[in-house]
């Protein structure tokens, strides 16, 4: 989770994350899901997911999307100090520009990802 004082102007406070997962849109996906040291479970409602994170045990989840855009979820259960506001946010992109983003992952860090799907297709945000 970003601080409230790091914030942009149009970020939401509680779902905006320091990193994205950056996965490609009409792609069947395989998540291995496992938990360090509690029981973590995170919901991605607009896509339909909730893993469990379990620690000394691997849980998959295999799912596919077809829009492209941000999805934002956070972990669905009260397991810790701060817990509640552990966020996930997935970017759906287009294969296109997933291997700009690859071969350009330096820059992409650097700016605002954003502005790097935004070419050809608008990107949506799909809130939990």
């Amino acid at each position: 989770m970003i601080k409230s004082e790091d914030l942009r102007l149009g970020q939401p406070r509680v779902l905006e994350t320091d990193n994205n997962l950056i996965l490609p849109v009409n792609k069947w996906i395989r998540l291995l899901v496992t938990g360090v040291n509690v029981i973590h479970s995170f919901g991605l409602h607009s896509l339909g997911l909730r893993f469990d994170g379990i620690p000394g045990r691997l849980n998959s989840v295999s799912f596919q999307f077809a829009r492209l855009g941000f999805f934002r979820g956070a972990c669905m259960e009260f397991c810790g100090i701060l817990h509640a506001y552990m966020p996930i946010k997935i970017l759906g992109v287009d294969e296109i520009n997933l291997c700009y983003i690859i071969v350009n992952i330096s820059k992409v860090r650097k700016g605002n990802l954003a502005k790097f799907t935004r070419e050809k297709e608008s990107v949506g945000e799909f809130y939990v």
